[in-house]
C-alpha cells in the first residue's frame, strides 16, 4: 500500500495490476500504469507468475493478482481512504471473481477504511452487489457515450456511494436529470501530455452538479479560475 499524489485519496492498494485494453487516450494510447508496467516496474511484474487466464504473461501489464498486498489495509489501524487498484482495472472481464472476491473480504474486515473503486466497465459491477458498506464505487467517462454507459451500470448497483470522474474531460458531457444518481463528480484534465477540456464543458458539469445537489471534487491540473473541494455526504457520517 502506497501514500499517493492522488488529491481525493491517502493510499492505493493495487492487489491487481494491469488491464486488458489500452487506453484511448494519453500517449498514444499508453496510460501512466502502462508505462511504469513497461519501465521500471516490468523486471517486478514479469516475476509475478499470477496472471490472469488467457492473458499474455510476457506482457507486464497483463493483469496479474498480488494476494500479499491485501495484508496492508488490514495491518494499518488508522482510518484512511484507498483507492483500490490504481494500477489496472480490477472489473475488466478476464479478471477472475476469485480475486475481486479476496478484495471484498478484506474490505469488509476492514470498516476503519474507505475503499474508492474506479473502472471503465460499468456492465461488470452489478454482479457484485451488495457491495461493502464502506465502498464508494465510481466509472471513468471521457465523453458523452462513456457518461451513459457509466449511469446504466451505477444504476443497477447497491453500493452507498456513487460517483463518476471526468478525466480527462475530452468531449462535452450532459447528463441533464442522470446526474441525481450520483453521490459525487471528480473532474480533471489530462497529462502527459497536457490537454485541457474546453471551458464549457467544465461549465455544463458543475451548473448540472449544482442543480442536483450533487457534490464536486476539481483537481489541480484543471486549472480552473478556482477551487472546489467537495466530498460525498457520506464522508461526513
Amino acid at each position: 500500500m502506497n501514500k499517493t499524489k492522488i488529491e481525493w485519496t491517502d493510499f492505493s492498494c493495487n492487489f491487481i495490476t494491469g488491464c486488458p485494453r489500452r487506453c484511448v487516450f494519453n500517449d498514444g494510447g499508453k496510460c501512466y500504469a502502462w508505462n511504469l508496467a513497461n519501465g521500471r516496474l516490468k523486471r517486478r511484474y514479469l516475476a509475478n507468475p499470477n496472471v490472469a487466464p488467457g492473458c499474455d504473461p510476457s506482457d507486464p501489464f497483463s493483469p496479474r493478482f498480488w494476494p500479499e498486498r491485501l495484508e496492508n489495509p488490514r495491518k494499518r489501524k488508522k482510518s484512511a481512504k484507498i483507492f483500490v487498484v490504481d494500477m489496472g482495472d480490477e472489473f475488466a472481464p478476464c479478471i477472475p471473481r476469485a480475486w475481486q472476491d479476496e478484495g471484498f473480504r478484506m474490505e469488509r474486515e476492514c470498516p476503519q477504511h474507505i475503499f474508492q473503486h474506479l473502472t471503465k466497465f460499468p456492465e461488470n459491477l452489478a454482479m457484485h452487489n451488495p457491495w461493502p458498506k464502506n465502498a464508494w464505487v465510481g466509472v471513468t467517462a471521457i465523453d458523452n457515450e462513456m457518461a451513459k454507459r457509466a449511469i446504466e451500470g451505477l444504476t443497477k448497483i447497491d453500493a452507498r456511494v456513487k460517483f463518476m470522474s471526468f478525466e480527462p474531460l475530452l468531449g462535452p458531457i450532459s447528463l441533464l436529470y442522470d446526474m441525481n444518481e450520483l453521490d459525487w463528480i471528480i473532474i480533471g484534465a489530462q497529462t502527459n501530455p497536457e490537454k485541457q477540456p474546453d471551458e464549457k464543458w467544465t461549465e455544463t458539469l458543475l451548473d448540472e452538479a449544482s442543480y442536483c445537489g450533487v457534490p464536486v471534487f476539481m483537481k489541480d491540473n484543471l486549472k480552473w479560475p478556482y477551487h472546489q473541494r467537495e466530498w460525498p455526504l457520506e464522508a461526513s457520517k
